[in-house]
């Protein structure tokens, strides 16, 4: 009941808060629609739903319409199932309607035995019998106000089966009720509870209101928190020590925006610093992790309800999977990447899979109603709560096993992926997860036999290879791995933690070295036969790495980017598009192309034959490359004396009779910008005299 000693200090609603919501149920009450009769008011954990139950239950009872209410909830023996559920309203009937009190009496005369029956004939016996006597042996309605039952918490009534049998019977008991009756009640969007309120039975009857952002939740919690503030500073026990102008406005924005619209993490803060042996003011500081605590965590109370949440779950591996996706993805490519089919492929789930575990997590996880919208973590506190094991325990989320994990889930679509979205993910994404992913056996294994050859053609058959190019120096980096003979330091980790390459774990220990050298000779072959098939120039980025890695180093300030990603961008237009923009660099990309021309033309010197001769294919392309580029570039660039001493040094090979032409463009070029540099520096020299003479 609402006024139950049994539920001392119930959770309502701060002065000024709610007001919307609370009004518009009030106005369906006082309506008294004739088929409308249930209202479902619907929000996740922690939303304020029975705050607002409350509110609502006091202001009918003080008018003389509330018959009944009862406050279901998990943690209180007395109110954790349905078996008290009928008799305590009917034991409220009784007060509320006084003619109806002995009928009520005289049905459990006749029937002692009736608390072994069924809920549905508790129903009709003790609540819709005495009121439909009385409906016609009055010939009207004892009262002309609308008369209301309020179900507060249905989800939290032990068994998915029995919620559902509630609300069955609860309608059932209305369509047959003479009397008017309308319930009203709350719940978490469960899956069963929302399909049984979609079924065709309910469909006429029913009005839902979901406790969403319509109802502007921010405000009225930014209200809460600060009339709360100020009561903590005019109240506190050690209100002398705080400080005058605490806590600051962003303080408090911060607060809000931690609350993500959910009440619960604002009361819980209020909770927690109001403490009376604490400065409320360093307990603050502990919620917004500026400072560390030795007794109990700020968030208990919201910790336990995640956990029991949790415990819904039979399996937490798979349900950890697809929360480290959604949380750790990156933010750019979430609209495009989290929907429930899109998170089955790219975790290879069987199809459903997201749907049957996220259904359980409703009341913290959002579903989306299509298969093309993401899914959604409603409340950014059970991010926090995941990633911190001191709070989550069992389920807690490793970050860099989860990053580790997506990092294999990439290299799979880059081999096997379909989608052209997500293998668009796995290129753009695959270097941010690798930074932070934990050394695994399974990601270095994964690493170790990545395919870069049936991964250039995936790419090349979903039509994701404009995204490859661009994100090449992700796999400049594996290749270093491969090529390197310590390997890189983010994989010695590996190499030393898990011992992997030990006689005992590799029977042959140059395994691993073969297999290096095998993927990227298939690597540099398949660029050969893929240069007559496709943009040649956009592969020579992938020639000049190949000859000259360290090149792709400078790649960092080419992020420009192609109005229509359909388009051939070759890297011409990456290096003008640049220079164009900020001329200045321009010179930075010159000096390091000129001072490369000479690496350029040379070829490795280990490495089978084939391999030799593939580099020398490549040196070729790559050179008439570079000076494809050149005399476009100067004509850009500004007046630079570094850059002019390295022209005045270049010197060109005899040119090759197809090359012939490129060259001598460069060779005008280069004189033109040597013309360019003088003059330039002419000027600065008369202008510095004019200024000493002055």
């Amino acid at each position: 009941m609402h006024n139950s000693g049994e539920r001392f200090d119930p959770p309502k609603c701060y002065p000024g808060t709610r007001v919307t919501v609370i009004q518009h149920l009030l106005d369906w009450i006082l309506q008294r629609h004739e088929r409308e009769f249930i209202r479902w008011l619907y929000g996740p954990a922690g939303a304020g739903k029975s705050a607002i139950m409350q509110e609502i239950a006091e202001l009918c009872y003080s008018r003389g319409i509330l018959i009944a209410s009862f406050f279901f909830s998990r943690t209180a023996p007395m109110r954790s199932d349905e078996k008290r559920l009928i008799t305590t309203i009917a034991y409220q009937l009784a007060l509320s309607i006084p003619g109806a009190k002995p009928l009520i009496e005289k049905a459990i005369d006749l029937d002692p035995a009736f608390f072994e029956k069924s809920l549905q004939f508790q129903l009709d016996l003790l609540v819709v019998g005495p009121l439909n006597h009385l409906y016609r042996t009055t010939g009207a309605h004892p009262t002309p106000q609308p008369h209301l039952i309020v179900i507060d918490g249905l989800d939290e009534c032990q068994g998915n089966d029995m919620q559902r049998y509630v609300l069955n019977c609860f309608l059932t008991a209305t369509m047959s009720c003479e009397f008017p009756l309308q319930i009203l009640i709350s719940s978490r969007p469960e899956a069963h509870i929302t399909t049984t309120f979609s079924s065709p039975s309910f469909r006429s009857s029913l009005v839902r209101t979901a406790l969403d952002d319509s109802y502007l939740p921010k405000e009225d919690i930014e209200l809460f928190l600060s009339g709360s503030i100020r009561e903590i500073k005019d109240t506190h026990p050690l209100r002398g020590y705080i400080p005058s102008n605490w806590p600051s406005h962003d303080l408090v924005a911060t607060l809000v925006r931690k609350s993500s619209g959910q009440f619960i993490y604002a009361a819980t803060v209020v909770k927690f610093i109001s403490a009376q042996d604490y400065r409320p003011d360093d307990r603050l500081d502990i919620v917004l992790g500026l400072s560390s605590s030795s007794y109990e965590g700020p968030f208990a109370e919201l910790d336990a309800l995640y956990s029991q949440i949790f415990s819904a779950l039979e399996d937490i591996i798979v349900p950890l999977h697809i929360l480290s996706y959604l949380i750790l993805s990156v933010p750019i490519w979430m609209e495009d990447v989290l929907s429930p089919p899109r998170i089955e492929k790219f975790l290879d789930l069987r199809s459903g899979t997201v749907a049957s575990v996220l259904n359980k997590l409703s009341s913290v996880i959002k579903l989306p109603q299509s298969d093309a919208a993401p899914v959604r973590i409603l409340h950014a506190s059970l991010t926090d709560f995941l990633l911190d094991k001191s709070r989550s325990g069992r389920y807690f989320l490793d970050e860099g096993l989860g990053h580790s994990h997506i990092v294999r889930m990439c290299f799979r679509q880059l081999t096997h992926g379909t989608d052209p979205w997500l293998m668009g993910y796995a290129t753009d994404s695959l270097e941010h997860h690798y930074q932070l992913a934990s050394p695994s056996e399974s990601l270095f294994e994964d690493i170790v036999h990545l395919d870069l050859h049936l991964a250039l053609k995936s790419l090349s058959e979903s039509g994701a290879r404009m995204l490859f190019f661009d994100r090449v120096e992700i796999f400049s980096a594996t290749l270093r791995e491969y090529l390197s003979s310590t390997h890189i330091p983010k994989v010695r980790p590996f190499l030393h933690k898990h011992h992997l390459l030990t006689i005992r774990k590799f029977p042959n220990h140059d395994t691993l070295v073969t297999q290096c050298r095998h993927n990227v000779e298939r690597f540099l072959q398949s660029q050969v036969d893929l240069y007559r098939s496709i943009a040649p120039r956009l592969l020579n980025l992938l020639a000049i790495y190949t000859v000259h890695p360290t090149s792709l180093y400078h790649r960092e300030p080419f992020s420009f980017k192609c109005d229509n990603p359909k388009t051939t961008v070759t890297w011409v237009d990456y290096l003008l598009g640049f220079a164009q923009s900020v001329r200045k660099h321009s010179n930075v990309v010159l000096r390091d192309e000129m001072e490369q021309l000479d690496d350029l033309l040379k070829t490795g010197q280990d490495g089978p034959e084939q391999w030799k001769r593939t580099l020398s294919y490549m040196k070729r392309e790559s050179y008439e490359f570079v000076l494809t580029c050149l005399p476009r570039l100067l004509e850009r660039a500004e007046s630079d004396p570094h850059l002019l001493l390295i022209l005045k040094e270049v010197t060109f090979p005899p040119p090759e009779t197809h090359l012939e032409t490129h060259l001598a463009v460069v060779v005008w070029a280069i004189e033109k910008y040597k013309e360019f540099e003088e003059n330039e520096s002419k000027l600065t020299k008369g202008i510095g005299g004019d200024q000493e003479d002055v």
